[in-house]
């Protein structure tokens, strides 16, 4: 019979334990995740409902138009917390992985435009040039063909824009909407910055184990958990 040296043994015992220990970690990450999640979803719902009753006294022509997405064409620094995060990242492990590989590159492509003319601006005199077509950085890296991909999990900023008020009492939303509002009526709005002041902070680590900012743009936030930065 083969002799197993004490030494090799326990060795073998420690990997083992370390390998149960790094399990119980992973299942007890999962379901902290899953209670942010929950967490969230929960916010996320009492948000939608309140503004579903605050329709119900709002004028017939305070809508968005039909097929109207210009407020994610034109704006892509949506501001989020890390929990917000999460359920972006959720969102997108549902999604069809050829779908979430183009919204990486573009979140890849968004950093990169960022980067370089944050760099040129810095230069003397102005610097470089910034890249021909710069309108065509814009937008949410998550639009795919009109239509949110992460609908179900599109951040507060997102639910709120158009149909919210600020803490200083105007109005968070385009101009298309502010227009629609007719002349002498007032709307009640929520304030949708007392509410994202309210938004839990919790930690989320990077897939190289790093910690997420308090709070950044969507775009930025992805490419630190992705660890898609170019620096």
């Amino acid at each position: 019979m083969k002799k197993i040296e004490r030494g090799s043994a326990e060795k073998n015992l420690e990997k083992k334990k370390g390998e149960e220990g790094r399990e119980r970690g992973e299942e007890k990450s999962g379901s902290q995740q899953q209670r942010a999640l929950a967490v969230l979803k929960g916010i996320y719902e009492a948000w939608d409902e309140a503004l579903i009753e605050d329709a119900k006294d709002w004028p017939e022509e305070f809508r968005c138009p039909a097929g109207c997405f210009r407020c994610c064409e034109e704006t892509d620094a949506v501001p989020v917390t890390p929990l917000e995060v999460l359920g972006v990242v959720f969102a997108l492990s549902l999604a069809a992985p050829e779908w979430k590989r183009k919204a990486l590159k573009r979140i890849e492509r968004w950093m990169a435009y960022i980067e370089d003319n944050t760099a040129s601006e810095g230069r003397e005199n102005g610097g470089g040039e910034k890249r021909e077509g710069g309108a065509a950085w814009r937008g949410c890296p998550l639009l795919r063909d009109g239509r949110c991909s992460i609908y179900e999990w599109r951040p507060l900023y997102c639910r709120a824009f158009g149909f919210a008020g600020a803490s200083d009492g105007s109005f968070f939303g385009c101009e298309i909407l502010a227009k629609a509002i007719p002349k002498g009526k007032r709307i009640s709005l929520r304030d949708y910055e007392a509410v994202a002041r309210a938004m839990p902070q919790v930690k989320v680590k990077t897939t190289g184990g790093k910690c997420l900012p308090d709070v950044g743009p969507l775009p930025e936030m992805l490419s630190i958990f992705f660890d898609r930065s170019r620096t």
